[in-house]
């Protein structure tokens, strides 16, 4: 069973033409990206945000965030701690910057590799 489900692989490899390579890495490298975001978007912790946003400012205010949205909690309460409720947008971006870039890293590379792969296929029914 297995030999023959490596014979199909080989098979569309062969049979897929000079595009096929590419078309192949493309989706690995799509799916490896769109892990790495399910793994950074992960929720440390199960409770609806608002309790846990509140647990953040109450007992649990010094404990270290297992996933992004933790980490979110936990400087957003720092915050509204520090500046007794009223925070301005600069200390926003500073504390939230890094959060959010780690959000956005390979959402271009995803976008390229979406818009690339039906060119690929088409530029296969060509060559």
């Amino acid at each position: 069973m297995i030999t023959s489900f490596f014979a199909q692989i080989y098979d569309v490899w062969r049979y897929g033409g000079t595009v096929m390579p590419a078309l192949i890495t493309a989706a690995f490298v799509l799916w490896w990206t769109l892990g790495l975001q399910m793994v950074s978007l992960r929720r440390g912790d199960r409770r609806p945000l608002r309790t846990l946003v509140r647990a953040r400012l109450g007992p649990e205010a010094g404990r270290p965030g297992a996933g992004i949205v933790d980490e979110a909690a936990r400087r957003g309460a720092a915050l509204w701690r520090a500046h007794g409720g009223r925070v301005e947008r600069p200390f926003l971006d500073e504390a939230f910057g890094e959060l959010e870039h780690r959000l956005g890293s390979g959402t271009s590379l995803s976008q390229v590799l979406v818009a690339m792969a039906p060119l690929l296929g088409l530029l296969g029914t060509v060559v």
